[in-house]
């Protein structure tokens, strides 16, 4: 679907709360399970033109759901347990002197909570966070040929207060700015890298802490 973007100024969107982390590791055999599960997503995505969206993307949504939920059942579970959307997105970072130029941004979604798992890492990049002043930030607002409305926020001249690999899964804020970032600059790995994001309805500690604590897919 083609989208139009204008850039406007505003009041704050949706932002994550100042006192909590920007990300939470996650570990035990679930998340492992999910975790291996993703990867093969991801070359089943690869496969399949209906789930290409930009160059580099790849994206399913409620158009192409009932394909995940047939072919990788465990995710499909995990996606009904853990109160996450319809949409996943994975990403190629292959654009030496453009991936990792993107704006600081935020997705402004409901609860701002997101799953974040690398699907192939690389030492030499991660996920930066930064806390811009509000005269830096632009409302960013997407405008679809359905006419559906959309917006979020990113920003300009700040720099990272964090930088975290992720190559572990982790719960990550994504009403926080953030970036891709290259932790070893134009290290050759950097444009293999692969991530995913995919969002869920829980608040933030709720989903990291029941992730965390439940093993029911793994038995």
């Amino acid at each position: 679907m083609n989208k139009t973007r204008e850039r406007i100024k505003g009041d704050p969107l949706n932002r994550h709360p100042q006192y909590l982390p920007f990300c939470i590791e996650l570990s035990g055999r679930l998340i492992e399970s999910v975790h291996n599960q993703a990867k093969a997503v991801f070359d089943f995505m690869k496969q399949n033109t209906n789930f290409h969206s930009d160059p580099g993307t790849y994206m399913a949504n409620k158009d192409n759901w009932f394909t995940i939920e047939e072919k990788f059942p465990l995710i499909d579970k995990f996606k009904k347990r853990f109160s996450m959307t319809n949409t996943m997105i994975f990403l190629e970072f292959d654009k030496p002197g453009e991936s990792y130029s993107h704006r600081p941004h935020t997705h402004n979604t409901k609860t701002g909570t997101g799953l974040f798992l690398t699907i192939k890492d690389s030492i030499g990049a991660g996920t930066a966070f930064y806390k811009p002043k509000q005269e830096n930030v632009d409302c960013v607002r997407y405008i679809l040929d359905d006419g559906t409305i959309f917006e979020a926020e990113d920003c300009y001249d700040t720099q990272p207060i964090e930088v975290v690999q992720m190559s572990k899964p982790h719960a990550i804020a994504l009403n926080a700015f953030h970036s891709p970032y290259e932790i070893i600059e134009n290290y050759p790995d950097n444009y293999k890298r692969v991530t995913m994001n995919w969002s869920s309805n829980m608040e933030f500690l709720d989903f990291a802490n029941k992730v965390n604590l439940d093993e029911i897919f793994s038995e």
